[in-house]
């Protein structure tokens, strides 16, 4: 991406708050975000203080060394770790001779440099208008008459003329938009439900290497057609919407293979409101795999983030699988001392090192439901064959004198359900747990 500002990064830790080490650590990452949206970040503010000053988040000294630094350096933009409320940010830019930006405002910016879905468009501008809204000073104001570059990206590029009672008739478009989207999707949900496709969902701190698992796994599965790949970069939310494809495995199953955007701490939470359909579709997932990206000093901090949000959208008890990424750029003593004290899968999705166990797991899982059935079936009843090709995968049969032996895979439930219907005679019927690994 070309470089279009220079920024410098402010962060004040107040005592007791959190660890400095976990500060330091969303300091790098604010660095990170501020290039993923295209600014080159040539200083790094920071302040320990007992408590924030209300007025200008840091303290009236710091302020002044930040505004002589940044007419020094001729600056283009501030960027603070903290979330500034309409008040703060209107004094500190009487103090700032460059445009102030905030934690929550460059994470929506770069949504909106990555959405691609009109849903994905939506979601974020939705966001973006919630986040404005209270932070008008007057009315009147234009957006496509503000500067460009990072905090003005999304609905300025609209045209959208920024007074209250405008923005919240947008609000209220975009919603019902959203809404008929989410309906859209519930049908084909329902759809997927009725055909009883295995759902595996990938969930992670973004750059932690969702999408490049997810395009491994479409790589070695997928069905034909095959589809392009999702776009993977070594940057924070090098993807964003929502992306589900059709594989089969090697026993001829298929399953739903869905890649959802990347986490991160501090997401805003107008956000998470505008994306919640979408990472919604986690919560109907057979299997959730947490991808790990292991090589991260910080792992530990950010795998809490993610089991967090995945809390607050209400997923506790499906079946989780942490895959443990990146394993080829770890020493080994810091492996050895994972494997002591973690559960989970060692991959590489780089250079395929774990994917075998990685399959083995995932398939142990999503069809540990399944038995192997052989049971006979007379030519006449058509009726209970018809039945045994709905509920059963596989299907294979042998001709024999007054009817079918036949051999397939199907869910418990549905087995007992046939035997329910059917009234079928259990001696003559042969049922076993299906073992595909």
């Amino acid at each position: 991406m070309t470089i279009i500002e220079t920024a410098v990064i402010i962060g004040l830790l107040v005592k007791n708050e959190i660890k400095q080490e976990l500060f330091e650590s969303s300091l790098v990452e604010l660095v990170q975000l501020a290039e993923t949206a295209g600014a080159e970040v040539v200083h790094v503010f920071q302040q320990h203080r007992a408590n924030v000053d209300t007025r200008t988040i840091v303290g009236k000294g710091k302020l002044e060394e930040i505004a002589t630094y940044i007419t020094d350096n001729n600056v283009d933009v501030a960027i603070f770790n903290n979330e500034l409320t309409p008040r703060q940010k209107t004094n500190i830019e009487k103090s700032l001779p460059c445009k102030v930006v905030d934690r929550t405002q460059l994470i929506l910016d770069i949504f909106a440099l990555r959405a691609k879905t009109h849903e994905g468009k939506l979601q974020v501008q939705l966001a973006q208008l919630q986040y404005l809204l209270p932070r008008l000073v007057g009315k009147g104001l234009e957006l496509s008459r503000l500067a460009g570059g990072i905090g003005t990206r999304g609905p300025g590029e609209t045209k959208i003329e920024v007074d209250r009672r405008k923005i919240r008739d947008q609000i209220s478009k975009i919603k019902k938009d959203l809404l008929h989207i989410k309906k859209q999707r519930q049908i084909e949900r329902n759809l997927r439900t009725k055909q009883d496709i295995p759902i595996i969902a990938l969930v992670g701190y973004t750059n932690a290497g969702k999408s490049s698992l997810f395009n491994l796994l479409y790589k070695k599965y997928h069905t034909f057609p095959a589809k392009e790949d999702v776009f993977a970069e070594n940057k924070l939310f090098a993807t964003l919407d929502t992306t589900i494809r059709t594989i089969e495995f090697d026993n001829k199953m298929p399953a739903l293979l869905i890649d959802t955007v990347g986490f991160i701490q501090d997401l805003p939470h107008n956000l998470i409101a505008a994306f919640r359909s979408t990472l919604e579709e986690v919560l109907y997932a057979d299997i959730i795999l947490i991808v790990v990206d292991i090589s991260d000093q910080d792992y530990l901090n950010k795998l809490n983030v993610v089991e967090q949000v995945l809390t607050d959208l209400g997923i506790t008890n499906q079946n989780i699988l942490y895959v443990y990424n990146k394993v080829d750029l770890c020493p080994m003593q810091t492996m050895a001392e994972w494997k002591s004290t973690q559960d989970g899968v060692q991959i590489s999705a780089l250079t395929e090192i774990g994917i075998d166990e990685l399959i083995s797991r995932i398939k142990k899982i999503i069809f540990q439901e399944y038995e192997t059935v052989t049971m006979y079936c007379d030519f006449d009843n058509q009726e209970l064959y018809s039945f045994i090709h709905k509920i059963g995968h596989q299907v294979m049969k042998e001709d024999l004198e007054n009817g079918w032996r036949i051999k397939f895979l199907a869910k418990s439930k549905d087995v007992d359900l046939l035997l329910k219907r059917y009234n079928y005679n259990q001696e003559l019927l042969e049922r076993e747990l299906h073992d595909d690994r």
